[in-house]
């Protein structure tokens, strides 16, 4: 929780700033001000191994791993935008298939990503 009592100190400073960006890429991102909700879908993955959230938004996937555990993640070709953790990675599926990305985060980590195509 964001202690407006101590914003410049650590952890608040960084939850001050991971707002900041977030707030800053909906002001960027045209996709993310459409105000249609009827343009945004969510979907959610639980079962012994994960505890995932995915919204999309136009171009954007916020991926988020609700996890005690890191998380691997198959998603279509994407580029990172903002991590909530700096061991959030984002690579090229190994198996050379280009349309494919593999996203790996951490527990209780979020990534917001941009893909080439709508949907």
């Amino acid at each position: 929780m964001l202690d407006w009592g101590e914003p410049d100190k650590e952890p608040h400073r960084e939850l001050l700033d991971w707002h900041r960006s977030l707030i800053a890429l909906r002001r960027a991102i045209p996709d993310l001000n459409d105000p249609r909700l009827s343009e945004t879908r969510v979907e959610t993955r639980e079962d012994g191994e994960y505890r995932l959230v995915t919204i999309r938004r136009g171009r954007i996937r916020l991926v988020a791993n609700l996890a005690d555990r890191s998380a691997e993640i198959a998603t279509p070709a994407s580029r990172l935008v903002l991590a909530s953790d700096q061991d959030v990675k984002l690579e090229t599926d190994s198996s050379g298939d280009s349309s494919t990305s593999l996203l790996s985060l951490p527990a209780a980590s979020a990534a917001v990503l941009w893909c080439p195509f709508r949907g």
